[in-house]
């Protein structure tokens, strides 16, 4: 079996799975696993909403992806831009039409800056695992949208990126440093008069992870071959799930276990 996809689906997080020809959800909260990890392979890229293996089944060391799938993949092509210049010209028309939400994201004290698509802001603050979230900014054309986005980076010197060791670092984050963080960068945007920034609505993201049931600092995981995971889903926060073990809790970030091949040691997940 082998780990294809980490998504929320119903505010609920999920992996996806594909065993042969099979694919199906992996449900996580509250259920108890025991698995072996396994090696690591390419799942192959997305072309115009169309999934296709990878043609070679390439091992891979990192990402989800190889070399040669990463180049084909619409999805990766357009989160690396930057605005510059189009590196997907095969959307590049319907980009222009697209509608987008730009948002700081505050993970305790730390901010960074993302943009979404206009239907699925809120997912895409809950799937960042965010403490709180702003909405600030309404552009259309994906391109505009991201160039403005690297603007709000270097004006408010925040981060557009944040790794899974850095959230797990921050994973009980202060509403008290989130906050301020947040109403202090937008009161900055609103002194540049930006054309494209709305009036921002701010929300707080803390019930979706359950993380009430987690009373201390879990251990980082660090995913790797022949590893075994044994222990049940108490919460998760963004990509982040958390387990309780019988040594304590720990931490995995799902989406180093895109890839990756699984097997379970007892029946039943």
């Amino acid at each position: 079996m082998q780990l294809i996809k980490y998504n929320w689906i119903d505010w609920e997080p999920f992996f996806i799975a594909r065993e042969g020809d099979a694919q199906f959800k992996l449900k996580l909260l509250g259920q108890h696993f025991n698995i072996a990890l396994g090696e690591k392979f390419c799942t192959g890229f997305v072309r115009d909403s169309r999934h296709y293996p990878c043609p070679d089944q390439r091992k891979i060391d990192y990402g989800s992806n190889c070399a040669a799938c990463r180049s084909e993949d619409w999805f990766s092509l357009c989160m690396a831009c930057t605005g510059d210049v189009c590196i997907n010209p095969k959307r590049r028309e319907d980009c222009k039409t697209e509608h987008y939400y730009m948002y700081l994201a505050a993970f305790d004290g730390v901010l960074k800056v993302g943009i979404s698509h206009e239907s699925r802001l809120l997912k895409r603050l809950v799937e960042q695992g965010a403490d709180m979230g702003a909405k600030i900014g309404y552009l259309q054309d994906g391109k505009d949208v991201r160039e403005a986005e690297q603007r709000v980076k270097e004006l408010l010197k925040v981060t557009d990126r944040m790794r899974g060791d850095q959230k797990h670092s921050l994973l009980f984050g202060s509403p008290n440093k989130a906050a301020p963080s947040l109403r202090t960068a937008i009161a900055v945007l609103r002194d540049q008069n930006f054309p494209w920034l709305i009036k921002p609505e701010i929300y707080d993201l803390r019930d979706y992870y359950r993380l009430h049931t987690v009373v201390k600092q879990p251990t980082y995981l660090q995913i790797k071959e022949h590893a075994a995971i044994a222990g049940s889903v108490v919460a998760a926060k963004g990509n982040l799930v958390v387990f309780r073990t019988a040594e304590g809790f720990l931490t995995l970030n799902a989406h180093d276990m895109i890839g990756r091949s699984i097997t379970f040691l007892t029946n039943g997940f």
